[in-house]
């Protein structure tokens, strides 16, 4: 017997993805023309630290590094958003698979803000993807606790 796929309703939940770039070396400048992507943060292995205000900080960075705050769209699904950036990153994958296969990451970096549990499954169609994109998951969940009694 057949079981079809259900979705189980979970409370909503509101996301941003940023796309991670760090590579012991590469130049952060190439990682954008190569994508025409405008990085949010970027700087180059022996840059000088700063805040992401800009405020200097001591050392230098021992690692290059590229953040791209991801475009949303209107009321799509945390996994409908990210298989969409999959088939866009596609286009680059030999470029994405150089970053990795010299030492690099790549990864997914997403906010995840909730009033309460929720929830998101990643089929194992989008998580194949994510192998063949050599993409990792970084997921931070920030729950509002307004409400809530503690123990």
């Amino acid at each position: 017997m057949k079981f079809e796929k259900r979705k189980t309703k979970m409370r909503k939940f509101k996301y941003d993805v940023s796309f991670r770039v760090v590579h012991p070396n590469i130049d952060p400048d190439e990682v954008c023309n190569k994508l025409n992507m405008q990085a949010k943060y970027k700087w180059r292995v022996g840059d000088r630290r700063k805040t992401p205000k800009g405020t200097p900080l001591s050392g230098v960075y021992d690692y290059s590094y590229c953040s791209f705050l991801l475009d949303q769209f209107e009321e799509m699904e945390l996994i409908d958003f990210l298989k969409h950036w999959n088939k866009k990153f596609f286009n680059f994958s030999d470029f994405l698979n150089s970053i990795n296969s010299s030492g690099g990451n790549l990864e997914y970096f997403i906010g995840w803000y909730s009033k309460g549990n929720s929830g998101e499954v990643f089929d194992i169609d989008f998580l194949k993807e994510l192998v063949k994109l050599k993409i990792s998951l970084s997921i931070d969940f920030y729950v509002e606790r307004s409400g809530l009694q503690s123990d």
